[in-house]
């Protein structure tokens, strides 16, 4: 910029910075080559085309933007006018508006008095800062606001915003930054939607590494960001969402937070969603027990007041399925069908078969575990056999508990073939899936299976499917709030990573399905005992107009009794005075004459319709 010395130093909105350089003897740099050089911020440099209007006219564009870099400039160069006009702008312009711009500012010129201010109405009204004003300001400027004593916004809502802050600042990121900007006094709750997010920077970044001693406690008590994010997973339908809640299978893993995310911490969000699972359904269930209950009591009362009896009638046709078995053949086909196998006796061989296969689900555990590996393959793999799939998978997952010396790949795949156990009983999955993975059986399928396998009917498969059903599959194993539990022959800690989130993901489509149709279920419910309820309003309304009008004509009646009797006291008032007129009336008339009148007080008789 080219300037005048007189303007700068002498002029009346004068630089005393310029003045004192002028006044001075001494030959600087400034003062030889008639040239200054200044470092300044960006937006001082922005501004200062506006110093020099000030000192040559005396006005100044003061803006919101540029105050803050105004005032840094009128100190730096003593302008004392233009000081005192920056500074009353800023106590006049100053709000919960624009705190943020103030304290970004003052960030960056290290004016702490501003900065004050400014934090102070940012942290009273964080609730409604915008997510551009939030993005607007520095990292300082933030973990500033954030660490405010009298900040005031929700855990929840605060996370949600801390989140978005990240995303779009990620080259601002830092383990130091994110450990101030989620510490646990000013964020103990972590939003839902933001917990596999925070969760992944919190691994990335490594921040609990770089906490203070006192968070360092937190941590030990389990008031990490870590812990606090695995705590948000649990409302699950929130957390996951469509990441795992989908029943199509194949989804994008782009930007999905969830896919990012190693296959142990995997398992530990979804050990504890499914728990948060179980509990939500145990306490659905006592709440549709008791809409039950008082709907039962609520029909009863109807009944009760209306009067009638309702009278149902209830048919129960009990199935019976009759297994012919002949006494001795029945009882001992097992053992012959042993020992025809073993001294290759077809006829007898065949025979037993056909009953073993006819009456196997009536065998005892004793007489299926005394069949030899032949021989159950032989039943099982016989046309007329009858039992249901779940329960032979639990017969099978027995015998071979009791008999692993007789398991291989080959007559593994003989004995849990898709044509007679399509379904697997929800006990016997996690068992029966360790037995596919070590004996590799599905290797070793015909080509049948090898399409059965095409078509997701393999054991492994069945076994996923079974698992669907994870209050029975899983059992205490996973849904047990006591986390510390025995490992020993526990079929659940033998599986591996990959498989056990395969496993956690069926499972909550389930949970998803099921908690639908309780919820769906409590709400008809609900609706029935509001329209129960109305149904007794009703009755109890018609009732009290009944009696209102029962009381009415008594009261009618009672009125017209009283005109009654008043007509009776008009005539008997009425025939009194005539009795009296007509005695005397003859008493003058005839005075020597002695005549006696009799008057009835009562006077006389009252006519038929009013006696």
């Amino acid at each position: 910029y080219h300037v005048h010395r007189n303007v700068l130093g002498a002029g009346k909105y004068r630089s005393e910075y310029f003045q004192g350089m002028f006044k001075s003897k001494s030959k600087n740099a400034e003062t030889k080559d008639s040239t200054s050089n200044f470092r300044l911020q960006i937006s001082a440099a922005e501004a200062f085309p506006q110093i020099l209007d000030h000192i040559y006219t005396g006005n100044c564009q003061i803006s919101t933007e540029s105050a803050v870099a105004l005032l840094s400039l009128s100190k730096q160069f003593g302008i004392r006018t233009l000081f005192d006009e920056v500074a009353d702008f800023i106590r006049m312009n100053m709000d919960e508006t624009d705190a943020h711009v103030y304290l970004s500012e003052a960030s960056i010129y290290k004016d702490e008095k501003i900065k004050a201010a400014a934090q102070n109405l940012c942290a009273l009204n964080f609730s409604s800062f915008s997510k551009e004003q939030v993005r607007s300001l520095t990292p300082e400027s933030l973990s500033l606001v954030l660490n405010a004593d009298n900040l005031c916004i929700e855990s929840e809502v605060l996370s949600q915003t801390v989140a978005d802050y990240c995303r779009t600042h990620p080259e601002d990121l830092d383990s130091v930054f994110l450990a101030k900007i989620t510490s646990n006094k000013i964020m103990p709750k972590i939003h839902p939607t933001e917990a596999l997010f925070l969760l992944n920077l919190c691994i990335s970044h490594e921040s609990e590494q770089h906490q203070s001693s006192k968070e360092d406690e937190n941590a030990a008590k389990g008031l990490s960001l870590r812990s606090r994010c695995v705590e948000a997973t649990k409302n699950w339908k929130v957390a996951f969402g469509s990441s795992v809640l989908s029943n199509k299978r194949k989804r994008s893993s782009l930007n999905d937070e969830y896919s990012n995310l190693h296959f142990p911490l995997k398992v530990e969000l979804m050990e504890a969603a499914l728990v948060s699972a179980n509990i939500t359904d145990e306490e659905i269930s006592r709440e549709n027990a008791v809409l039950l209950e008082k709907n039962a009591q609520l029909e009863i009362k109807i009944d009760r007041l209306s009067s009638q009896k309702l009278k149902s009638e209830s048919n129960i046709i009990d199935e019976v399925a009759d297994f012919i078995r002949m006494n001795m053949d029945e009882t001992d086909a097992h053992v012959y069908l042993s020992e025809a196998s073993i001294y290759k006796d077809e006829k007898i061989k065949a025979a037993a078969q056909n009953l073993c296969a006819l009456n196997f689900s009536s065998f005892s555990k004793e007489q299926v575990r005394s069949l030899t590996p032949e021989s159950l393959s032989l039943v099982l793999n016989a046309d007329n056999l009858c039992i249901e799939s779940e329960a032979l998978s639990q017969t099978v997952a027995d015998y071979c508990r009791t008999h692993p010396e007789y398991l291989e790949s080959v007559f593994l795949a003989n004995i849990t073939g898709h044509e007679f156990m399509p379904k697997i009983h929800p006990t016997e999955a996690l068992f029966l899936l360790n037995l596919c993975i070590h004996h590799e059986s599905d290797k070793h399928q015909s080509s049948e299976d090898d399409e059965n396998v095409a078509k997701d009917l393999s054991l492994r498969s069945r076994c996923v499917e079974a698992t669907k059903n994870w209050k029975v599959a899983f059992g205490s194993s996973v849904l047990s709030n006591k986390r510390k539990r025995s490992r020993h022959n526990d079929v659940y800690s033998s599986i591996s990573f990959p498989l056990k989130v395969e496993l956690f993901e069926a499972a909550l489509v389930s949970a998803n399905i099921e908690y639908e149709n309780i919820t769906e279920e409590k709400d008809i419910l609900l609706e029935k005992n509001v329209h129960l309820q109305k149904e007794i309003d009703k009755l109890s309304a018609r009732q009290v107009t009944q009696s209102l009008e029962s009381e009415s004509e008594i009261c009618a009646l009672k009125e017209k009794m009283l005109e009654l009797i008043n007509d009776k006291s008009e005539l008997r008032a009425e025939n009194e005075r005539i009795s009296k007129k007509n005695c005397s009336d003859s008493s003058s008339d005839n005075e020597s004459e002695f005549s006696v009148i009799t008057c009835s007080s009562a006077g006389p008789l009252p006519p038929k319709w009013l006696t």
